[in-house]
């Protein structure tokens, strides 16, 4: 083997990886939305009168896999992040030992105006506003005639909100 099939198997290596992230990622997705369509059909199925324990147990529920999607979703772009920053570590330096030319952009090609990851901050923002509207169904149905469960509502939509811009910015 010499070093053109070594350099080649390494590049395959990286974009498999790349491949399988981004997989991960959406099969992540995926799952999540279907947890959240469970906790929301088996509420609204078993729910039992106001005040019911399976109210908060579903609101419990709700934080949990939305609290654990974050978190996922933060490790998954970190690797992601990872990944993309050796692959350019390492074409930069396969430049640098074969001598090959940097590869420019044309001219009349413009830098991104927005540097970060769109399909990252957008899973962030429909998780959250599906989450919030599960929660204020949830509390809504369960607590009806208690005025804190507007005001639990929407301070439970300015947290999630305020967790899911901060990973994003």
């Amino acid at each position: 083997m010499d070093h053109a099939d070594l350099y080649r198997l390494r590049a395959e290596d990286f974009a498999r990886r790349w491949e399988n992230h981004r997989r991960i990622e959406w099969q992540t997705n995926f799952q999540v939305y279907a947890g959240y369509a469970a906790i929301a059909v088996a509420y609204s199925y078993l729910r039992g009168g106001p005040n019911s324990a399976l109210g908060a147990g579903a609101v419990a529920a709700t934080l949990l896999l939305y609290s654990t999607t974050l978190y996922l979703s933060r490790r998954t772009q970190e690797r992601l992040h990872f990944n993309a920053g050796m692959t350019r570590t390492y074409f930069r330096e396969l430049h640098n030992i074969v001598g090959a030319p940097e590869l420019n952009p044309p001219e009349d090609t413009r830098e991104p105006r927005h540097q970060r990851w769109y399909a990252y901050g957008t899973q962030i923002v429909l998780t959250s506003a599906t989450a919030i509207g599960l929660i204020i169904y949830e509390l809504q149905t369960t607590w009806p005639q208690c005025v804190g469960a507007n005001v639990l509502a929407a301070f439970s939509a300015v947290v999630l909100w305020a967790l899911a811009i901060s990973r994003w910015l």
